[in-house]
């Protein structure tokens, strides 16, 4: 059975005596046109390997195994294995993992999916733990080719954000210095079975091969966009003392104007450059030791 419309997942879920779980964020995506655009967007090569996050009732993961030479499908919900099993067919290039993706050992995960290449990762995701698997996913973009997810409306927009715009923001900035963004259109509620209170988005990430700005010390960079972000209301001088970055005001002035920067700027004003410019001078000023 294919879980591609209301009927057939209805059908399922009630065979194996399933009901959706809110607390597990699960909508499943009720839609086989948009399914398989999803799927070939993630796969762009038959030798492709993939990761898909958050298995479900198998809808996604039937398309990318159609397509891909292998697919580790992850799903946190154990319940789901017999509907899964049956809409997978017993298809031999799926290996289903159940487990929770924040928990797994990373390095050892990826190299089980991936082997010694660089592999796809692709997904509907929950909601309500976005960001950090995002973050995660940031944290390892040396093996990963190319990320195809599903998302909430808003968060992919704050994903493609520009600098200056009510978006742009934390996200914006560590998505951007990792790679491209490309929403690639909008999912509307009403097709998402059971429907959830927002539209979603599909978005692409293309890893840089190079990050666009060179950071000395990406702790630094992260502590510098946090406090920008962190107090949006107040000048970027005083969003670095109040951020934990910088010791004064004193200093704070000292840094921005060696740089070019007005010191009353708002910090979400900032560009991706800009933010790394702003960085790496805290570093060599040495700035102020995080507790």
């Amino acid at each position: 059975m294919d879980p591609a419309a209301p009927s057939s997942i209805r059908a399922l879920l009630r065979e194996h005596g399933l009901h959706p779980r809110k607390r597990l964020g699960q909508h499943f995506l009720a839609d086989g046109n948009i399914l398989e655009r999803i799927a070939r967007l993630a796969v762009t090569s038959p030798d492709d390997r993939v990761i898909e996050i958050g298995a479900g009732l198998g809808g996604l993961t039937l398309r990318l195994a159609a397509l891909a030479e292998r697919v580790t499908a992850i799903e946190v919900d154990s319940a789901m294995q017999p509907a899964l099993r049956q809409t997978l067919g017993g298809r031999t290039n799926v290996e289903t993992v159940f487990g929770d993706f924040l928990n797994l050992d990373m390095p050892h995960f990826l190299d089980a999916a991936f082997g010694e290449s660089r592999g796809v990762v692709a997904g509907n995701i929950p909601y309500n733990i976005t960001s950090p698997i995002l973050e995660r996913l940031f944290e390892h973009m040396d093996r990963i080719r190319r990320i195809v997810l599903l998302v909430q409306r808003e968060v992919a927009e704050r994903l493609a954000a520009r600098p200056g715009t009510r978006a742009w923001g934390n996200l914006s900035v560590f998505a951007q210095y990792h790679a491209s963004v490309q929403l690639e259109g909008f999912v509307p509620a009403h097709l998402f079975l059971p429907a959830p209170d927002v539209a979603s988005a599909i978005v692409v990430l293309e890893p840089h091969p190079d990050p666009p700005v060179a950071v000395c010390d990406f702790a630094t960079f992260r502590r510098v966009v946090h406090a920008a972000f962190g107090y949006r209301r107040k000048t970027l001088a005083n969003a670095l003392v109040q951020g934990g970055v910088v010791a004064d005001a004193t200093m704070a002035t000292e840094i921005l104007l060696g740089l070019g920067m007005d010191p009353m700027r708002r910090g979400e004003t900032l560009g991706l450059t800009e933010f790394g410019r702003l960085a790496n001078a805290v570093h060599s000023t040495g700035g102020r030791e995080p507790n």
